[in-house]
């Protein structure tokens, strides 16, 4: 990596992405809280809906259900949008 712009820079594959967010994922949610002390704070359940989200983009609906799944288990209430408007 460099400023040069003359460089050709080489791109990861869209699987090497997604494999790359699956395993930080999987790697943060082993040190994350079930249920944060603030709502801003990261949580186990944000870990399991992203893994969710990124294996069902992948079309991996049994992986993508477990994860959904585990992650209502954990965070199961919704959060009325109406009441936020500003």
């Amino acid at each position: 990596m460099g400023s040069d712009f003359n460089i050709l820079s080489t791109r990861a594959s869209v699987q090497d992405c997604y494999d790359r967010v699956i395993e930080d994922a999987k790697q943060g949610a082993a040190f994350l809280e079930n249920s944060p002390v603030h709502v801003m704070r990261p949580s186990k359940a944000a870990a399991y809906g992203l893994l969710a989200r990124a294996y069902l983009s992948m079309r991996r609906y049994d992986s993508a259900y477990r994860y959904a799944d585990l992650c209502l288990q954990l965070k199961s209430s919704l959060m009325d949008l109406m009441v936020m408007r500003i």
